[in-house]
């Protein structure tokens, strides 16, 4: 197997970054001369460098961790196979000035393909999809091809899917007895969907989602019961406050909009887009959050913190927006959206950190090639599950 010392990976990652003494370059030079073989890893790197050049950076790695691992390896002073140098390369070059760029390396090049269609068989990116369970116990399978549907239309309530596929609920004529029964809005594995309550508040589900909610609200007040991660979009109405319950916290809002995520239940976080709530825990305490602030409760306690909104609501837009999100978080988006067990191989590869952003509609291989390319991680396909190692 083709082998280059630590000298020649110095000089090989200088050449491409444009950052060789003219002493450096001569000793390059007498490398190239000297054979054919030297002259073909010299045309890989600069292969490498010139996938970095075509792709703009949308994913970043934790480059403090990136450093520590060339410092290790300068230490061990071992000779590399080519391979392993395409990996240290594309790291170097985070660390001299190419960070706005994605580290692509030639290493994952003739697996891509190959690596797609394994991940592709066992997953597939998420797309509107529900299960409406209506109070009488009829099941009602939404998706794609329900569009502009009357779904139900009798004396007591008009239930629709419009032309943007969005479930709509209109009562009418409901008694007080219908009053207190309940329907239930359950996104799956890999699904989303959008519902407009009969008050004309609007609440967006995330994937294993599940919305509690009546026939028709009481004139005191609009009670839901939500858990998994929702938009709310609420109408404005001053004399019947909005009320989410989780369990763990309730959220009071008149007209508002906030993000709700508690598919964690020690960590249950309410982000506040615009207006104002008041978010209130199982113990009493209670905090009412300005927009750009979120409540964090965590081990019991509740704290106050700003947030960039931006990448809290960034998977209404169609994206996974991280920001210095560890990889134990990152899989379980993956998990969630794409309908596939990850599992990992070591427990080190938890902490690893990255930022960025890429379309969640694309297939899995996609984030997997840029999460493998910025990082330490391997994934593999065991069987129906994903396996994430050390490289």
């Amino acid at each position: 197997m083709n082998v280059i010392d630590e000298r020649i990976e110095e000089l090989l990652s200088g050449k491409v970054s444009g950052e060789l003494s003219s002493e450096e370059e001569r000793e390059l030079e007498c490398w190239l001369e000297a054979s054919e073989e030297n002259r073909q890893q010299f045309r890989h790197t600069v292969a490498a460098w010139e996938r970095l050049l075509m792709l703009k950076a949308d994913f970043h790695p934790d480059v403090q961790l990136r450093l520590k691992e060339l410092k290790k390896r300068t230490r061990r002073r071992k000779p590399l196979t080519i391979g392993k140098f395409m990996h240290y390369a594309s790291l170097w070059l985070i660390l001299v000035g190419t960070a706005s760029f994605l580290i692509w390396s030639v290493l994952f090049s003739f697996t891509k393909e190959k690596d797609n269609r394994e991940f592709a068989s066992i997953s597939k990116p998420g797309k509107e999809q529900a299960l409406l369970q209506m109070a009488d116990g009829e099941k009602i399978e939404l998706d794609v091809s329900v569009l502009d549907t009357i779904l139900y239309r009798g004396v007591e309530a008009t239930l629709k899917v419009d032309t943007d596929r969005m479930l709509h609920y209109n009562a009418v004529g409901v008694t007080t007895k219908q009053d207190t029964a309940t329907n239930l809005l359950i996104t799956p594995k890999g699904g989303e969907y959008r519902i407009v309550l009969e008050d004309g508040s609007i609440v967006w589900l995330n994937s294993l989602s599940v919305l509690k909610f009546p026939f028709v609200f009481g004139q005191e007040e609009r009670r839901v019961k939500f858990s998994g991660e929702g938009y709310f979009q609420i109408h404005p109405d001053s004399k019947r406050p909005f009320i989410v319950e989780t369990g763990e916290v309730s959220v009071r809002a008149l007209g508002t909009t906030f993000n709700l995520t508690t598919y964690e239940k020690e960590r249950v976080a309410t982000t506040l887009v615009s207006g104002s709530v008041e978010v209130v825990t199982a113990k009493g305490e209670r905090a009412v959050l300005k927009p750009g602030q979120q409540a964090l409760l965590s081990e019991e306690k509740l704290s106050i913190r700003t947030v960039d909104i931006a990448y809290i609501t960034s998977w209404m837009d169609g994206k996974f927006n991280f920001d210095n999100t560890t990889l134990e978080e990152i899989s379980a988006q993956i998990s969630r959206w794409y309908d596939v067990d990850i599992i990992f191989g070591e427990e080190h590869l938890k902490s690893i950190r990255f930022s960025g952003s890429i379309q969640k509609f694309r297939p899995l291989g996609d984030l997997i090639d840029r999460i493998e390319a910025t990082s330490n991680a391997r994934f593999s396909v065991k069987g129906n599950s994903i396996v994430i190692v050390d490289k």
